[in-house]
C-alpha cells in the first residue's frame, strides 16, 4: 500500500479518535452537572421546607404567647424557650445547609467560555434543549461574530429582563440567558450575576479587537508591500522578455520583412514596418500590465 495514503489513513483515523473523546468527555461532563443539579435542587428544597415549616411553628408559637394571660409566666416562659430553641436550631441547620451547598459550589466544574485565550464565564446547568456544552459553544460562536463584525459597537450590548431571567443581547442577538441556576453557581443575585457577563464580556470583546486591529493593519501594509514588490518583478520580467523579443525580430528583420508594396509605390518600408511592430508589442506589454 502506498506510503502517503497509510500516512492519510493514520491522520484520519487519529482525528476521529481525538473527536469521538472530545464528545465522551463533553457528555460526561454534562451528565455530571445535570447529576449536580439534582443535587443542589434537593438541598434548596429541603432548607426551603424547613424554612416554611419553621415559619409556621412560630406563627403558632407567637398566636400562643399573645393569647395568655400576664399571670401564665410558666406557659410564657416554655413558649419562650422553644421559640429560641427553635432560632438555635435554624442557625445550626442554615450554617450546615450553607457549608453543604459551599462544597458542592467548589466541588462542580463548569464547562468553560473560553474566548480570545479568556475564560470568560462557566455553564453548570442546561436550558431547555441545550446541554451545558451546548449552551458554552453556542455562546462562544456568538461572541466570535460579533467580534468579527466590521460595525462592532461595543454600545450595542445591553441587558433585558424577563421571566425570572436576563438575557444578555447584542442588538437582536441573544448570547446568553442568565437565570437563577446560573446566579445560583455564582454566589450572586440574579441581576449582579448578570451585569457581571455582561462587563465580562464587553470588556474581552473590546480587547480582542483592540489587539487584532493592530495584527490586520499589519497583515494589509505587509500585503501591499508584497504585492507591490510582485508586480515590480512582473514589469521587470515583461520588460526584459519584451525586449529580447524585438531585438530578435529586428535582427532577423532583413530576411521576413520587405516593406508593403503595390505595384512599384511602397507603403511602408522594412524599417517603418519593423517600428510598427515594435509600437504595438510596447502598446501591448503596457495593456498587460495595467489589464
Amino acid at each position: 500500500m502506498n506510503f502517503k495514503l497509510i500516512l492519510f489513513l493514520l491522520l484520519v483515523l487519529t482525528f476521529g479518535n481525538t473527536q469521538a473523546q472530545d464528545s465522551t468527555q463533553s457528555k460526561t461532563q454534562d451528565a455530571a452537572l445535570d447529576a449536580t443539579d439534582v443535587q443542589k435542587k434537593k438541598l434548596l428544597s429541603m432548607a426551603d421546607s424547613a424554612r416554611i415549616a419553621d415559619s409556621l411553628e412560630k406563627i403558632s408559637l407567637m398566636m400562643q404567647l399573645d393569647g395568655l394571660r400576664a399571670s401564665d409566666r410558666a406557659e410564657k416562659a416554655k413558649l419562650q424557650g422553644r421559640l429560641d430553641s427553635m432560632a438555635m436550631a435554624k442557625v445550626l441547620r442554615d450554617s450546615i445547609n450553607k457549608a453543604q451547598i459551599d462544597s458542592l459550589r467548589a466541588s462542580t466544574k463548569g464547562v468553560p467560555v473560553v474566548f480570545y485565550k479568556d475564560t470568560l464565564l462557566f455553564i453548570y446547568s442546561k436550558l431547555g434543549p441545550f446541554s451545558a456544552t451546548d449552551r458554552a459553544n453556542r455562546i462562544k460562536e456568538k461572541l466570535e461574530k460579533i467580534a468579527d463584525d466590521s460595525t462592532y459597537d461595543p454600545a450595542q450590548f445591553k441587558l433585558f429582563t424577563g421571566d425570572n431571567a436576563y438575557d444578555l443581547l447584542y442588538e437582536d442577538m441573544i448570547i446568553l440567558s442568565v437565570n437563577e441556576r446560573d446566579a445560583f453557581w455564582q454566589d450572586m443575585p440574579l441581576e449582579t450575576a448578570a451585569q457581571a457577563y455582561l462587563e465580562k464580556i464587553t470588556e474581552s470583546v473590546n480587547a480582542y479587537r483592540e489587539d487584532t486591529s493592530i495584527y490586520k493593519t499589519r497583515f494589509r501594509i505587509g500585503l501591499i508591500f508584497l504585492v507591490a514588490l510582485i508586480l515590480y518583478i512582473l514589469v521587470r520580467l515583461l520588460n526584459k522578455g519584451f525586449s529580447a523579443l524585438v531585438s530578435r525580430i529586428a535582427k532577423s528583420s532583413n530576411k521576413y520583412m520587405r516593406g508593403i508594396k503595390l505595384k512599384d509605390y511602397e507603403f511602408l518600408s522594412p524599417e517603418r514596418q519593423l517600428a510598427a511592430i515594435t509600437w504595438f508589442m510596447n502598446a501591448g506589454k503596457w495593456v498587460l500590465i495595467f489589464s
